[in-house]
């Protein structure tokens, strides 16, 4: 299983019009923090959180993945991720990640240099123009454009995003209305965000053919 799958899936992308609930503060949705069950094969093995912090047009937003995978209860495998992300009026100012697989420690950094986004990170230094969207799912809005920053790789990832249309998804209150999208390319996900544009669930497969899943515990109330 990789944990790049698990956390920044991205691939050959393709544009989306805007959504009709994309928002200048999807933030607001949730009324909190977001939460999240990670299971593999249906067995939880971590936990992954979003937390939001807004003051006026600034929003600092603290994304913590935690893993730990087993065998005859023995740790064989730990995984641990944390960003901080600044977005300005809707726009991303900067990305600070750092990640923990197994022992091999990297860093991504981002920051808006005037006209564009200078990136530091695993990949090198690299320049993308603006918007520029890291690939954090809580921000629905990600799914319109067409390149994104990968907060673990430091790269920046085209998809193809597919609307797979309305249905329903397990929550840990029970089944509730999601749209559906596909994410195509060198990586694939699915992700699903209910009516008002609020993330509730990520699924996939892992690098062993293992079904990875997110299980909302907390997004937000069902409707606004």
């Amino acid at each position: 299983m990789s944990p790049r799958v698990i956390l920044f899936a991205a691939g050959l992308l393709t544009s989306l019009a805007a959504p009709a609930w994309s928002k200048a503060a999807p933030d607001r949705l949730y009324s909190g923090p977001i939460e999240f069950e990670i299971l593999r094969n249906n067995t939880p093995v971590g936990t992954h959180r979003v937390a939001f912090e807004r003051k006026g047009d600034d929003l600092s937003v603290t994304v913590t993945s935690d893993i730990v995978i087993r065998f005859l209860a023995i740790p064989v495998y730990r995984f641990h991720y944390q960003s901080e992300t600044l977005w300005t009026n809707g726009q991303l100012r900067m990305v600070k990640a750092v990640t923990n697989d197994d022992g091999d420690v990297s860093t991504v950094d981002a920051r808006v240099d005037g006209t564009e986004a200078v990136i530091h990170g695993p990949a090198g230094r690299l320049t993308a123009p603006l918007p520029l969207f890291a690939i954090d799912h809580w921000n629905a809005d990600e799914l319109t454009q067409p390149v994104v920053l990968n907060n673990i790789t430091g790269k920046l990832d085209r998809v193809r995003v597919i609307a797979a249309g309305a249905n329903e998804i397990d929550t840990a209150d029970g089944p509730r209305a999601a749209d559906r999208y596909d994410i195509e390319g060198d990586l694939t996900f699915t992700a699903w965000y209910d009516p008002s544009g609020r993330w509730i669930g990520l699924s996939f497969k892992g690098k062993d053919g293992s079904t990875i899943q997110y299980l909302c515990r907390r997004c937000g109330p069902e409707r606004p």
